[in-house]
């Protein structure tokens, strides 16, 4: 019989992967914006024109794309048996938040040129906000904050 906590057959239960409060920010401002930059950034008037990341970041928008990729894959931890490289990255990760902000801030100063004279919307922000999220994870990771969260009793 097992007893809680407990899995049959092991002495100890094990736990796939135990995040920090850090690491769950990282990974969901990672997914936000790499959804991001499928919705639209810039629109035109009476919403007749819509363009998304995609379509108006160069360069920019792949960076954003291999930031968010990264870190997710730095967040996750590997499958049993493979190599875990996100130990060996983790030093990277409270960077790719503030690299995101830099990229994603720049391309909104400083309009591409296929959207000059359009107006921001929503994908921009939320994009601007999963970088926002990433950064906070980041500092929070770095600094070693986590939240415990347990029932009473």
């Amino acid at each position: 019989m097992a007893t809680q906590g407990t899995r049959k057959g092991s002495a100890k239960s094990e736990s796939w992967w135990e995040p920090s409060f850090g690491d769950l920010l990282v990974l969901v401002g990672a997914i936000v914006l790499l959804v991001s930059l499928f919705l639209n950034w810039w629109t035109g008037p009476a919403d007749q024109v819509l363009v998304s990341a995609w379509t108006a970041l160069e360069v920019a928008d792949l960076i954003l794309a291999a930031i968010a990729v990264i870190a997710i894959l730095l967040v996750l931890p590997a499958p049993p048996g493979k190599a875990d490289f996100n130990k060996s990255g983790a030093a990277w990760l409270p960077w790719l938040g503030p690299i995101s902000l830099v990229v994603i801030a720049a391309a909104l100063i400083n309009d591409p040129p296929a959207v000059n004279g359009l107006s921001l919307a929503v994908g921009a922000w939320i994009g601007l906000g999963g970088a926002i999220a990433m950064t906070v994870g980041g500092i929070l990771r770095r600094v070693g904050l986590s939240v415990s969260i347990s029932r009473r009793s």
